[in-house]
């Protein structure tokens, strides 16, 4: 009897074991793509920084002019994506079609309303950015056309940050990475063309990130279609949900301000390390890379 129910407890807690081991199989799977997607929304800019290193210094300045800005610029979809994701994620554990339906639906209109009005912020005040960083006069020109270039696409940046979050919701995270590798290929691609064959310059880098941010959004937004648990109907963008637009403020809203104020400070720093000139800028660039390999 003793021996019987031994084998018991051991048959049960070989379950257990496999179950909690299947389980960390499970999170690494769907952990490891969304993280190196993560990596590769981020990167199109620094790839532009390497690139056009060979053009001179003052060519690296007026790329990393708007380094910091852009990290600020480029990490507010994210918190509006994490409020979705966490109301998508727990009606699919539901199995709730119809929530699920109206958060897609609710995620389309923020990624409008979002996209269009950081889109226009952003050219507003492309022709005043470098001297409000304080970066040289003599680059001033160049780091205001890069600015205003890459930022004129800026809605499909927020298509693709959103509607990869609301994939995640639905347990596909390697399709969101392999859209994002697609773009920063596309990018070092269109970089090579523009910057080495067609002798572009700092706007040839600006043209490939604009381009590759245009390419990534309409991928993303062409995945997100094909997910039957998120595809709605065009007349769903206009029916109004007040009350899950609060449940999605009250998860995005302390993410965002806490990457505001995280950004803040690089912002800041950012600046006081311009009055150094074109060189003193190249240095904090050092110091950046250098941060993100630690």
């Amino acid at each position: 009897m003793e021996l019987s129910l031994i084998r018991e407890q051991m048959n049960k807690n070989k379950e257990q074991n496999n179950s909690k081991r299947q389980t960390m199989i499970t999170l690494v799977q769907l952990a490891l793509p969304a993280i190196v997607q993560q990596l590769l929304s981020s990167i199109l800019q620094y790839v532009d920084t390497a690139m056009v290193g060979h053009l001179g210094a003052a060519a690296t300045a007026a790329v990393s002019t708007s380094t910091s800005v852009n990290w600020l610029i480029h990490s507010l979809p994210g918190g509006f994506g994490i409020g979705l994701l966490s109301l998508l994620s727990q009606a699919y554990g539901r199995g709730d079609k119809e929530e699920m339906k109206r958060l897609s639906a609710l995620g389309c209109r923020l990624v409008l309303l979002f996209g269009v009005v950081i889109t226009a912020i952003c050219l507003a005040i492309s022709p005043f950015l470098p001297t409000w960083m304080q970066a040289d006069p003599e680059i001033r020109p160049a780091a205001s056309a890069y600015f205003f270039i890459t930022s004129v696409p800026l809605i499909f940046f927020v298509s693709n940050s959103i509607f990869a979050s609301a994939m995640h919701s639905v347990k596909d995270t390697r399709t969101p990475m392999i859209v994002n590798l697609s773009a920063n290929v596309l990018n070092a691609g269109l970089n090579y063309l523009f910057i080495y064959r067609l002798n572009l310059g700092t706007n040839g880098a600006a043209y490939a990130t604009a381009i590759s941010t245009v390419f990534g959004g309409i991928g993303m937004f062409a995945a997100y279609r094909r997910k039957p648990e998120l595809r709605i109907k065009a007349g769903d963008l206009f029916v109004h949900d007040t009350d899950l637009l609060k449940k999605v403020l009250h998860v995005a809203l302390p993410v965002t301000g806490t990457t505001i104020v995280s950004c803040m400070g690089y912002i800041v720093f950012s600046g006081m390390v311009n009055k150094a000139g074109v060189y003193g800028m190249i240095r904090l660039m050092f110091v950046v890379f250098s941060a993100m390999d630690s």
